[in-house]
């Protein structure tokens, strides 16, 4: 199972130059580096809950669709150089721990890339489910979120679900109109979670 040091060598070169957005939260439902981890906005625009430190002092970020699109691009790109490599050591586009390994001798670097790890670590579980970050996707404007789904689906067919958080206050403000779109656009699960107040 030898390769190409040259050839491989110029996928490493390539996979340095893909990076996109990584939070470090997600519901252990999504663990075990199973899922493509993907932030649609960045921390809580809530950030106000007695029971969670996750976000604190950290701004919330509302992250244009354009943004969201082209890192799924780059997910899509980081995907396709994991595979060539596979493909080079003869292992029919199999993504194990051997690709893993011939990627980082030749590029030690890569263990500190966040999105090769991310998208590496959902491959070889089977690429099949993802989770937007971060606490509440469904503060994005319905025809934005649905913009941002279709491009996922379209571009990572192997997905068979997504799943991210929400409020259940933004949750209750949506029309169901608007929810309908966001389920047929591919968003398959949430998790909701509730504001819990200290006043007795």
């Amino acid at each position: 199972m030898m390769a190409d040091c040259k050839g491989l060598r110029e996928h490493v070169e390539r996979l340095r130059m893909l990076s996109f957005k990584v939070g470090p939260y997600r519901p252990p439902s999504e663990g075990g580096s199973a899922s493509l981890l993907l932030r649609v906005t960045e921390n809580c625009p809530w950030n106000r809950c007695t029971f969670c430190e996750m976000y604190k002092g950290d701004r919330f970020v509302y992250r244009p669709v354009e943004e969201i699109k082209a890192d799924i691009d780059r997910v899509a790109a980081i995907r396709d150089e994991i595979t060539a490599v596979s493909w080079k050591l003869g292992l029919d586009g199999k993504i194990t721990r051997d690709v893993g390994a011939a990627l980082l001798a030749e590029g030690r670097d890569l263990i500190e890339n966040a999105g090769f790890i991310t998208v590496f670590n959902w491959l070889s579980s089977g690429g099949k489910t993802a989770f937007l970050q971060d606490a509440d996707s469904l503060i994005m404007r319905p025809p934005e979120l649905v913009a941002a789904l279709k491009h996922l689906r379209e571009t990572l067919p192997s997905l068979a679900r997504v799943t991210s958080y929400a409020r259940s206050k933004t949750l209750s403000r949506r029309k169901p109109e608007e929810l309908r779109a966001i389920r047929e656009a591919g968003l398959d699960r949430l998790h909701i979670g509730r504001r819990i107040s200290t006043r007795a």
